[in-house]
């Protein structure tokens, strides 16, 4: 590894769909120091298997943003992990990065598999963005996937975790050393957002709800649609995002009677409007690492209604001012909060309530120290 020229830094992840690990790292890259860092991401395909409900065109917005004209994109053109693999290995090897960064599960798993295989000087940081005791639960081999967290994950150079909650799990569960472990919190460009565009707010009198994320079991939108079910009928809920569970949270809203009170927005590249015309966020997941649209939520100004089991959004409650974050047991007490909403009555600008310390300019710096850190431990 030079250590006079940028740190080469490669990115790995399977496709283009907005979800939040993949953010979260582009988002960090982007904004590293290009005189001390040189980025790149390796694509498995821009539209992978899971992402069938996000058009063309959205791809093709998320890669004309300035994350992806900021450093090179390298796309293997296998949407599938087992496609992929002696793709990505070669197109690793021909990268010769200095740090190798992976976030999402599989691919995790696949990347530690390969190590043996990597250039001598690469040091491989896995990110870990969920709960893996609670996760893996609800994916498929969940037992094969257990295994391989044990077997595989305390081989890696360093492992990245959202949450002190994540790092706990890691060790006392799968044997992770804590002496690898280093705990970064996901960044939000509070500016960005808060810039992104007039708020966009559902015509009516009564209180304004938004919800975010990919439409699956975990997210808990079934339930939250029974319960919003028992709300007043000047209420509204947006819920954009995409996902398996699409047309059967869509089955669902029309049984319930809820088709003028439910809009579902479908993907959205920029959710920074919607946030801010909204008088809450709600967020009913079953589990959740850091949930990044919540953090936005609050970069808007908007409050947070969560389920306690969100992690680490915990971390986020700490610091945030009171009334920012309420945490709520499903379903009566979060019923009871979403009933304590007020609608507001004025379209102003709301101030931040998330807190300094999540702003992208100060994790990124983080980010930066440690990839510094990794290069001088080689």
């Amino acid at each position: 590894m030079s250590v006079n020229g940028p740190i080469k830094i490669v990115f790995v992840t399977p496709f283009i769909g907005g979800g939040g690990a993949e953010r979260v790292m582009t988002t960090v890259l982007a904004n590293l120091d290009r005189e001390r860092f040189s980025p790149a991401c390796i694509l498995f395909s821009r539209m992978g298997p899971d992402s069938v409900n996000i058009s063309p065109e959205a791809v093709s917005e998320i890669m004309a943003s300035e994350t992806f004209t900021n450093m090179p994109v390298h796309d293997i053109e296998r949407p599938r992990l087992r496609q992929a693999v002696l793709p990505l290995l070669k197109k690793i090897r021909e990268l010769k990065p200095d740090i190798l960064v992976s976030s999402l599960t599989n691919t995790n798993l696949a990347i530690l598999a390969l190590m043996p295989f990597l250039p001598s000087h690469t040091r491989v940081i896995i990110r870990e963005s969920s709960l893996p005791s609670r996760s893996l639960r609800s994916l498929r081999f969940s037992r094969l996937l257990r295994f391989g967290y044990r077997l595989f994950y305390r081989h890696s150079h360093h492992v990245i975790c959202q949450t002190r909650m994540i790092a706990h799990d890691l060790h006392e569960n799968f044997g992770v050393p804590e002496k690898i472990q280093k705990i970064l919190p996901n960044p939000v460009s509070v500016s960005a957002i808060r810039s992104s565009g007039t708020p966009i707010r559902y015509p009516g009198s009564g209180p304004r709800f938004v919800a975010s994320g990919r439409m699956v079991p975990v997210k808990g939108f079934d339930r939250l649609l029974d319960l919003f079910a028992r709300l007043p009928s000047d209420s509204h809920l947006t819920i954009l995002g995409y996902g398996i569970d699409a047309e059967k949270l869509e089955r669902q809203s029309l049984e319930l009677g809820l088709t003028d009170q439910v809009f579902f927005a479908g993907f959205v590249t920029n959710p920074g409007p919607y946030y801010a015309g909204a008088d809450a966020f709600l967020l009913p997941s079953l589990w959740e690492g850091m949930p990044n649209a919540a953090n936005e939520a609050l970069a808007c100004g908007t409050p947070v209604i969560a389920t306690s089991e969100t992690g680490g959004l915990h971390d986020v409650a700490r610091l945030a001012d009171e009334g920012a974050i309420t945490f709520a047991d499903f379903d009566e007490e979060f019923l009871s909060a979403m009933k304590s909403v007020i609608a507001r009555d004025s379209q102003l600008p709301k101030p931040c309530l998330l807190p300094p310390d999540f702003d992208v300019s100060r994790i990124v710096a983080r980010f930066s120290d440690f990839f510094e850190e990794c290069r001088e431990k080689r």
